[in-house]
């Protein structure tokens, strides 16, 4: 019986001590307060991760399926992801914008629209037919007889032919006179300016002349006297002296607030032309017309 009791002892003991002391001899390791925040930031990065492309996804299928003849719908729908996805915030007045409705302009005001359009332009064409030569052919034909003039009298009755209402019809669209074309005007010129009532209104000098710069190939002046008195100068040293007349053989040269319609009579030593004042509504008034002899070269 003793035997039996000292056998049950032991036994109970070897079971208490395999229960409660089951990790004698083992080392127990806890993680550092650095590795779990690691480990958390780790998961927190995967997560985002995911959410990033989950968003990703989302905007893909908007663009894919969106309709861009209606722009707006498509900037509503996302808007509308921004919103939700990343839980931004709008106020409630600029919400009920992005889902109002596009408004559209009733076809009656459209049509109203649409005809005070057309009759601006109508209007912008008829004034541009009233600056236009009105018979071009017929202008030309002028010029090339005003060209060929001999007489300083006839000179004068062809200038009578190819004088405009409007300078704006020579300048319109009118390109820059090049160098080989100004060079028909080199020389000093002199003589008189008469005005519609065919009375001597003054004198007008040219001098004209090639200069030795490169960038600015043309140097000169213009001047006008009345009553021995210089009443206007204009000094230059350029690359183009004024422009080549749309659809004319003459050359407008701005003088001061003026401008000259010049042309280079063929068969003298003689340049003419007409002089404008261009008033502020965009006509022209004639102050009168001249014929120029060349001082500086003999006939």
């Amino acid at each position: 019986m003793n035997d039996f009791l000292k056998i049950f002892l032991v036994l109970c003991a070897v079971v208490s001590a395999f229960f409660f002391g089951r990790n004698y001899g083992e080392v127990t390791i806890e993680e550092s307060a650095e590795i779990k925040s690691l480990k958390t930031i780790g998961f927190e990065s995967q997560n985002a991760q995911q959410q990033l492309n989950n968003f990703k996804s989302k905007i893909q299928k908007l663009l894919d399926n969106a309709d861009f003849t209606k722009p707006e719908d498509a900037l509503s729908q996302l808007t509308t992801l921004f919103l939700t996805d990343l839980s931004l915030r709008i106020s409630s007045e600029k919400l009920a914008q992005l889902k109002e409705p596009k408004k559209e302009i009733p076809p009656l005001i459209a049509k109203d629209v649409f005809q005070k359009e057309k009759e601006l332009n109508d209007k912008i064409e008829i004034e541009r037919k009233k600056n236009a030569i009105r018979n071009p052919a017929q202008f030309r034909t002028a010029e090339d007889n005003l060209l060929k003039s001999i007489s300083t009298e006839e000179i004068r009755r062809h200038l009578k032919k190819v004088e405009v209402r409007k300078i704006d019809s020579l300048l319109e669209d009118a390109p820059a006179a090049s160098y080989e074309e100004s060079q028909q005007l080199f020389g000093s010129y002199r003589g008189s300016l008469i005005d519609v009532t065919n009375n001597i209104y003054g004198t007008l000098a040219f001098d004209i002349q090639a200069n030795s710069s490169i960038e600015n190939p043309i140097k000169g002046s213009i001047k006008f006297y009345r009553n021995g008195e210089e009443h206007g100068a204009k000094f230059f040293e350029t690359n183009w002296l004024g422009f080549k007349g749309s659809g004319s053989q003459a050359f407008i040269v701005e003088f001061e607030t003026d401008y000259l319609q010049i042309y280079k009579i063929e068969n003298s030593q003689k340049i003419a032309g007409i002089y404008y004042d261009r008033l502020p509504n965009g006509t022209s008034k004639t102050i009168g017309t001249f014929v120029l002899s060349r001082i500086d070269f003999l006939d």
